[in-house]
């Protein structure tokens, strides 16, 4: 019993990992992080060093973006490229990427461009405040099976805004069953038509076939 209860009310335990971040032109920093912070830590550690503004950062991980609201833990951060973003699109990501309780200041939504509604990590964050946000979101994010995924992440609710190409998509309808298991009925007719396709996704979530 004791046992059990220093388990409970020890933290838990962390370690400080050291990231190395590259430029196009070569190594530019190490950070040092603690594995259970987030990617916005992350862009903040690398701030420290080069002086690039977190919200100017876009951070790859091979070909992965990083969103700032992931897990450190929950990639592979063993070797990090870090590019610029577009001036006007920091603007926006200053604007919105706060809590969801955080007010958006000064954000007019008529002035939302189009650079804006067609960027990854713009959207995810106004997905992260109102999931209705996605209406603005440009055709081709929607179309983008990566994106609507995490969007589906952030809110369960994204995926009624996810294009129609993508229910006929086996991978992506079995990975949107892991996050709503209603998945399987946006799926398209012949997708649901398959029976072993349907036995796979019964796998993943046996209530999902009723």
């Amino acid at each position: 019993v004791l046992q059990r209860l220093l388990h409970i009310l020890l933290p838990f335990q962390t370690m400080s990992l050291h990231i190395d971040v590259f430029s196009l032109g070569g190594r530019m920093c190490q950070a040092v992080i603690e594995s259970h912070f987030k990617v916005i830590d992350l862009k903040r550690a690398i701030e420290e060093s080069p002086s690039v503004k977190h919200h100017a950062q876009i951070l790859l991980a091979g070909n992965y973006l990083l969103c700032n609201w992931e897990n450190i833990a929950d990639i592979d951060h063993g070797e990090i490229t870090c590019l610029s973003r577009d001036p006007d699109l920091v603007l926006w990501l200053n604007h919105v990427d706060k809590e969801p309780s955080h007010t958006m200041l000064g954000v007019d939504m008529r002035e939302f461009t189009p650079a804006a509604r067609a960027d990854f990590e713009t959207m995810l964050a106004m997905t992260r405040r109102n999931v209705q946000f996605l209406e603005d979101a440009s055709p081709r994010l929607l179309a983008d099976a990566d994106f609507m995924l995490r969007a589906a992440r952030v809110n369960k609710d994204a995926l009624l805004w996810a294009s129609e190409t993508l229910f006929g998509s086996r991978s992506f309808i079995l990975a949107a069953l892991r996050l709503d298991r209603h998945a399987l009925q946006k799926a398209t007719s012949e997708l649901r038509a398959d029976r072993d396709f349907v036995k796979e996704a019964s796998l993943i979530d046996q209530f999902c076939i009723r």
